[in-house]
């Protein structure tokens, strides 16, 4: 467990102190934060949810692909409650190789929340199939990001930390999805992740993954320089 905590401390200062920089957060023992998520294009009926986004697609490779590659990431993707996507960007790249595989990116955008949602995807033309390999979500509204964070500030485990090494800062708050909820905190339901982080002599980093719904936090983690605290 304790190895476990140490990896996911590790994912989050790498997401804290590189700004959304979505490569990072595919990095890990493993391979990737969530595992792989497979979908099959069609099997979702999603697309409507995004009738009036603007959706905008750059294809490096074969341009037949583009209607798949595109009815694929908006088959599997969603935005937090309470939004919509305004803008959707998609920009596909074939992988170098001999594989028929792209690396997909989407870049989501709400008018009614400040910071954007990024999915990192693999599709395999062969059998039309799309793997989540990573995300950062900051597309967020106000009510919730608030709700959250303010569970993690009623905790006393967590204000003693921010007090003991006079941290002020506002902290960074993002989505996590229920598979990765459920790997990390033992609930599969969409959480959110708080943290605060701090950066003098060393980084400490102090994250709790925050059940809003029930008001609760379930897992915190703490971490100075390379250590868990």
């Amino acid at each position: 467990m304790k190895n476990l905590s140490l990896i996911l401390v590790g994912i989050l200062t790498a997401l804290v102190l590189t700004s959304g920089c979505i490569e990072e957060t595919a990095k890990s023992p493993e391979g990737n934060i969530t595992g792989n998520k497979n979908f099959t294009a069609g099997a979702v009926e999603n697309t409507q949810l995004f009738q009036d986004s603007e959706i905008l697609i750059d294809l490096d490779g074969d341009t037949a692909l583009k209607p798949k590659i595109k009815d694929a990431v908006l088959n599997s993707i969603n935005p937090s409650r309470g939004l919509i996507y305004d803008n959707i960007n998609i920009s596909a790249n074939r992988k170098p190789g001999g594989d028929e595989e792209y690396e997909v990116k989407a870049t989501c955008i709400s008018s009614n929340a400040p910071f954007t949602d990024k999915y990192l995807f693999l599709y395999i033309p062969s059998n039309d199939e799309i793997i989540l390999k990573s995300y950062v979500l900051m597309a967020i509204s106000e009510r919730d990001k608030i709700s959250a964070v303010n569970t993690a500030l009623n905790d006393e485990e967590i204000k003693q930390k921010l007090r003991n090494y006079k941290i002020y800062s506002e902290p960074t708050v993002k989505r996590i999805l229920s598979k990765d909820s459920e790997k990390y905190g033992g609930v599969g339901k969409t959480l959110f992740s708080v943290t605060w982080a701090a950066q003098d002599r060393m980084v400490i980093v102090i994250s709790a993954l925050v059940d809003s719904e029930n008001d609760a936090i379930v897992n915190r983690w703490y971490s100075e320089g390379n250590n868990q605290i």
